[in-house]
């Protein structure tokens, strides 16, 4: 019994992780998924900005009340008469490479006018 218990309680981390690690991948599927949407909403404006970044980009939180900084930033230059379309290419929880291994594509996928990258909260010493 005790045998029992503790390959329980060894393999509980294990399996609580796992759980909680697809969890994230399924948030982060859906925030992309809800990028892409508004992202396509805004195909004919002038100027096309991508933003880059981790999930402080990704608006992450965002709904019509608390939004993202690049939500803030296409409102202020709107209201400032500027025609523009912001990409929102940020991705909750990515890092620096994996942004760099990224940026090619989005440039050609995008062919944008200026872009904003934001990162280093999620840098870890390796």
């Amino acid at each position: 019994m005790k045998l029992k218990k503790l390959i329980f309680y060894l393999t509980l981390p294990f399996v609580s992780l796992t759980i909680l690690k697809i969890s994230f991948r399924f948030i982060s599927f859906s925030i992309t998924l809800s990028q892409s949407i508004r992202n396509q909403k805004h195909q004919n404006s002038t100027i096309k900005i991508v933003t880059l970044g981790e999930s402080t980009t990704a608006d992450f939180f965002s709904d019509n009340k608390n939004c993202a900084w690049l939500r803030e930033l296409e409102r202020l230059l709107q209201e400032g008469g500027h025609s523009v379309q912001i990409i929102n290419e940020g991705h909750a929880g990515s890092s620096t490479p994996y942004l760099l291994e990224r940026i090619d594509s989005l440039l050609d996928k995008h062919k944008p006018d200026i872009v904003i990258s934001m990162v280093g909260s999620m840098i870890r010493q390796h």
